[in-house]
């Protein structure tokens, strides 16, 4: 899937102006914030990547027989990913993308957006992983959905309180939610005639 490459390898390639940039201790959002190098441009590329991985995600459920849990939970992990690239692309964060004290409009919305998308997601996981219990031939893979949602809860609680590890945490929760989108993708859907394996 494209969109995965593009999000996975967008954060490094934009940090390549930067001298200063931490890949361990900051957002990916920092990379597009007021003030950042190419911050505009890298924002723009969130954007698109927000764009598509949606499309991808459309792609992947639209007209295609999976039970119905599977698919709302594809729709969340890639509608919660992708809508939050989206639209915290276009409402660029502050310096340092403060989580409190006086800050900008956009930064307002970065922050109402950001970390729910994440939540929905990681909710989306969840979701997936009874959904795919629930077909017959894909029930002995739920143990490992469940254990990815496990260690996104994990590693989304620890995100905030490890100032020094954020940007890593981040990376991960990003890493672990694409590769389960690539994986939901790759679950062979009910057969679309005789009895739904559900």
């Amino acid at each position: 899937m494209g969109s995965v490459v593009v999000a996975l390898c967008l954060p490094f390639v934009a940090a390549l102006g930067w001298d200063d940039y931490s890949h361990l201790s900051q957002y990916i959002s920092e990379l597009g914030a007021q003030g950042a190098p190419n911050g505009a441009l890298v924002s723009l590329g969130f954007v698109a990547v927000g764009l598509l991985i949606l499309v991808s995600t459309a792609v992947m459920v639209v007209g295609v027989e999976r039970p119905r849990l599977a698919l709302v939970g594809i729709v969340l992990i890639g509608g919660g990913l992708g809508g939050s690239y989206a639209i915290t692309g276009l409402a660029r964060c502050d310096a340092g993308c403060p989580e409190s004290g006086p800050v900008s409009t956009a930064q307002e919305i970065h922050n109402a957006v950001g970390v729910p998308g994440y939540v929905v997601a990681i909710a989306g996981v969840l979701v997936f992983a009874i959904g795919v219990r629930r077909m017959r031939r894909w029930r002995g893979e739920s143990n490992l959905w469940f254990l990815a949602a496990a260690v996104l809860v994990v590693l989304a609680t620890l995100t905030p309180a490890m100032d020094s590890w954020r940007g890593a945490l981040q990376r991960l929760i990003e890493l672990v939610l694409l590769t389960c989108l690539v994986a939901a993708g790759r679950i062979a859907p009910a057969p679309t005639r005789g009895a739904p394996d559900n």
